[in-house]
């Protein structure tokens, strides 16, 4: 009987285990001259209890090695994801270089062919710049002007006042996010 696909470091345990030590026990611990033992209330010959005992075993046998197909399988699944996933990119590369990026046979391969990208009505964009802004608002977002009226400050005068306060007064005023940006003249 070969275990072959069964790993090794399994230990075999419960009816499994008994079956296979009684396989063990018919094929070398039996007298000699016993040819049969009286099961059921038959002679069954020797043999034929050890062909029983490994088709009784063969369910276990082959949970066992079909467990260590799967672990095995598993193993090299990421790889097989890889390549299966490099297949699919070249494969889609290849389809729309030949038919284009729009084309509905695409969909017969298993890819979305790109859409076109919907025009916004003038509601719609209305809509969205004053979401922006109010993000811009809410998040005091500065744009470039802003931020260079910003780095522009010179170090304000700082004064301890005699009972011990500090008192910092600023150089130039400060931009605030929604006041009106003040531009260079040429």
């Amino acid at each position: 009987m070969s275990n072959s696909g069964i790993d090794k470091k399994a230990v075999v345990r419960g009816v499994e285990q008994r079956v296979d030590k009684a396989i063990e026990g018919l094929q070398g611990a039996v007298p000699a001259g016993v040819t049969s033992l009286p099961i059921r209330g038959a002679m069954v010959s020797i043999a034929d209890l050890v062909l029983r005992g490994q088709s009784a075993d063969k369910p276990y046998k082959d949970m066992r090695a079909s467990r260590a197909v799967i672990a095995g399988l598993l193993q090299t699944r990421p790889k097989d994801k890889e390549t299966a996933l490099e297949f699919l990119t070249d494969l889609e590369a290849g389809l729309v270089a030949v038919l284009g990026v729009d084309s509905q046979v695409l969909v017969q391969f298993g890819f979305s062919p790109r859409k076109k990208r919907q025009k916004l009505s003038p509601e719609k964009n209305v809509l969205r710049a004053a979401k922006a802004r109010l993000t811009r608002q809410k998040r005091h977002t500065l744009g470039s002007r802003q931020k260079e009226a910003l780095g522009t400050t010179e170090t304000p005068p700082v004064t301890i006042a005699p009972d011990g306060t500090v008192v910092a007064t600023p150089a130039t005023p400060a931009v605030t996010p929604g006041s009106p940006v003040p531009t260079k003249q040429s």
